[in-house]
């Protein structure tokens, strides 16, 4: 699936961009899913609003916290990546321990961004992953993955069932998915 987010108009301020308040949500990430019913049957085709959460996630590299100090080798062929979260739970995501697991889970509206880098330590698209209504798929932890030109907010593939993604995620359950970043590489 291919998305051209320069028809959004999508405004970058401190208020669009707060996808969670302290109680979870806000009604922007409400209106992620809101373009039908939030939720779903667990098999990943409840309504979420992919257009809403790439247009949220296209302001990352100057609003969401970069995590780590230096790119690092991704399980993925060994691309060098840079991990973004939103400041919500950017915290949370650095307290992941890769070598002493704590049991952790995200809110729905949680975002974080993959950002490939290049030979040249440029941004060579990457992965966004957002955290769903719970139901929207079982399989995937409700977690929803994007992959593509990330930075011109154009995908080549999008959804809870990408095969790279969820063969590195699944056996994470405890930390919510997510494999979290060294703590000698954190910013």
């Amino acid at each position: 699936m291919r998305i051209n987010t320069s028809t959004l108009l999508f405004t970058l301020t401190s208020a669009s961009l707060l996808l969670m308040a302290p109680t979870g949500c806000t009604e922007e990430a409400d209106e992620v899913g809101a373009e039908g019913e939030t939720g779903g049957d667990g098999d990943g085709d409840s309504d979420l609003d992919e257009a809403a959460v790439i247009a949220a996630a296209m302001g990352y590299r100057d609003n969401f916290v970069l995590i780590n100090a230096a790119p690092f080798a991704s399980a993925h062929m060994g691309a060098m990546v840079n991990i973004y979260a939103h400041p919500d739970v950017a915290d949370q995501y650095k307290a992941i321990d890769q070598d002493a697991p704590v049991a952790t889970s995200f809110p729905e509206g949680a975002m974080f961004v993959k950002e490939n880098i290049d030979g040249e330590g440029n941004p060579d698209g990457g992965t966004i992953m957002y955290k769903g209504p719970v139901g929207y798929s079982e399989g995937s932890g409700d977690w929803w993955f994007g992959m593509g030109d990330i930075l011109a907010g154009e995908l080549a593939d999008s959804g809870p069932d990408l095969g790279g993604c969820i063969g590195c995620h699944e056996g994470l359950s405890e930390t919510d998915w997510l494999q979290g970043v060294a703590a000698d590489n954190q910013n």
